[in-house]
């Protein structure tokens, strides 16, 4: 009897996944300055080539947005509509909520993208602190680098 149970919460360890098969996976993140009135948005595209495209992103709305059937009215249903636009071009496409921590990658871009006064693009290679997060991918670690 003498027994004191102690409540263990489990710890939950969100990490990017890589696709199986002929998927592409797309992680974005996006944030707004309303002080600036700027925004800062990304995309990264990884792995084989081919036609089934998998979206994963940690903005929940955007997510449930681009997966409704309903005619969006916001502020961003232009930006919605055009890749519903898209989404017949390939063999399936479906659009998927990831935790921040699974979307380090692509997080990071998009916040090193606020220290530049210009757009910027990286195409093959990405801001060194990127390459890191990207990496830690790849290899299943989550601490940064």
């Amino acid at each position: 009897m003498g027994e004191i149970l102690k409540n263990r919460q489990e710890t939950k360890r969100f990490v990017w996944e890589p696709p199986v098969d002929d998927v592409v996976k797309i992680n974005f993140d996006a944030s707004f300055n309303q002080h600036s009135r700027r925004s800062c948005s990304l995309v990264i595209a990884r792995n084989k080539e081919g036609l089934d495209i998998c979206v994963e992103g940690d903005a929940l709305i955007v997510i449930r947005k681009l997966n409704s059937a309903k005619e969006d009215r916001s502020c961003i249903s232009s930006m919605i509509q055009e890749i519903k636009g898209r989404t017949p071009n390939f063999r399936r496409m479906c659009f998927r909520f990831v935790q921040r921590e699974a979307n380090k990658a692509a997080h990071g871009m998009a916040m090193e993208g606020w220290r530049y006064d210009n757009p910027q693009y990286w195409m093959e290679e990405v801001p060194r602190a990127v390459e890191g997060l990207v990496n830690c991918d790849r290899s299943g670690r989550d601490d940064g680098g």
